[in-house]
């Protein structure tokens, strides 16, 4: 293997296919169930003259943790 990228026939999108949005987002670590765990919210809202609409997100995670305890 030399590591060196292999030319595709891939390339950006045209400038009018770009779809751009502004938006916000909270973490909150509530600490329960279970101190490794969160919730996300996120609001986005589009930017542009088109028929998207805005989307708001609630997510809960938990953390990964691989490590064994000490």
């Amino acid at each position: 293997m030399s590591g060196a990228a292999l030319p595709t026939s891939r390339d950006w999108p045209h400038q009018d296919e770009w779809l751009s949005e502004v938006g916000a987002g909270l973490a909150w670590r509530p600490g329960l169930p279970d101190p490794l765990a969160f919730m996300r919210f996120e609001y986005s809202v589009p930017i542009g003259a088109d028929a998207r609409e805005a989307k708001f997100t609630a997510v809960f995670q938990r953390a990964l943790n691989l490590l064994p305890a000490r």
